[in-house]
């Protein structure tokens, strides 16, 4: 279970593990994981609960009197085992129907409380010593496995929007030229990285299509895929070839001094001529498809020339 909980990409994967693995067990009908943000308590993933009740308690201020912020704010569990034991605890608090009983247990990285767990049982739930402690040391491996995919999918937000600063809005619109543009994750779980596209018009009607990739799926990569892109396009503005470009790009790498290993293709299109150039540094060559024929691969066919 820790191993597993371990490879979990984001809050989504969590609450998934935790309801395939550990409410089946303890005849958990309902469980909710509130992390503390901004004076408030905020539900960030949940199983089997309404979306009435997830409304009703998601975003309620750290003041509010509730187990969920006792837990949290005291990092030390508590347990209901019938619906008139809460309501003695919290006599002002309206619980959730359909439930009967409820264990809310901190959620403590390092010694930082995040937020709380929490678990519903439809029946009265006589929690015995043994079940408190293992549900206590359950959720420290909850919480590891929570803080781990909350911050990949901070990184992965901030990451996306450094893409999505540093790709174009949109290909330019070029006169006798139809051009589309579609970036697909190739890899489950990635989003983001280095890969980047771009069209670019230049003089006497040429138009230069460069793709790319930069090595990794980071900000790092995402980052250099920017300087790669914006040398790419200085370059090719200046009229230089394809391997002119590609070289000089190839300098500027070899001068920031990176690890991070990036390839490249750059076609050069010419419209009045009807004719292209290519140029590639470890990227795969380009696909050729004319209608009602087969695609080819340029460089690799006489039929593509």
């Amino acid at each position: 279970m820790a191993s597993t909980l371990a490879r979990a990409l984001d809050v989504r994967e969590v609450v998934d593990l935790v309801a395939d693995h550990v409410t089946p067990v303890y005849g958990v009908h309902a469980m909710a994981l509130l992390v503390a943000e901004r004076g408030r308590m905020h539900i960030v993933g949940s199983h089997g609960y309404p979306r009435e009740t997830l409304d009703r308690f998601d975003g309620l201020p750290l003041t509010s009197p509730t187990p969920a912020e006792q837990v949290m704010r005291t990092g030390r569990p508590a347990f209901f085992s019938s619906r008139e034991e809460l309501r003695r605890a919290y006599p002002d608090l309206v619980p959730s129907s359909g439930a009967a009983a409820w264990a809310f247990l901190p959620l403590t990285v390092s010694e930082r409380r995040i937020g709380t767990c929490m678990f519903a049982f439809t029946h009265p739930h006589r929690f015995t010593p043994e079940e408190r402690l293992t549900l206590h040391a359950l959720t420290g491996l909850i919480a590891q496995a929570l803080d781990q995919a909350l911050l990949y999918e901070i990184k992965d937000r901030l990451a996306h929007s450094l893409q999505s600063a540093l790709l174009p809005a949109e290909l330019p619109q070029v006169a006798s030229l139809q051009t589309a543009a579609r970036y697909v994750p190739a890899t489950r779980g990635v989003g983001i990285g280095g890969d980047f596209y771009d069209l670019i018009t230049a003089e006497d009607g040429v138009i230069a299509a460069v793709i790319g990739d930069v090595q990794g799926h980071n900000m790092t990569a995402a980052a250099l895929m920017g300087q790669v892109r914006t040398a790419i396009r200085a370059c090719t503005v200046t009229g230089a070839s394809p391997g002119q470009v590609l070289r000089h790009t190839n300098r500027l790498l070899a001068e920031l001094g990176t690890d991070l290993f990036t390839s490249c293709l750059l076609v050069h299109i010419d419209l009045r001529l009807r004719t292209f150039c290519a140029a590639t540094a470890g990227h795969p060559p380009p696909l050729l498809g004319l209608p009602g024929r087969h695609t080819d691969v340029i460089g690799h066919s006489p039929k593509a020339r």
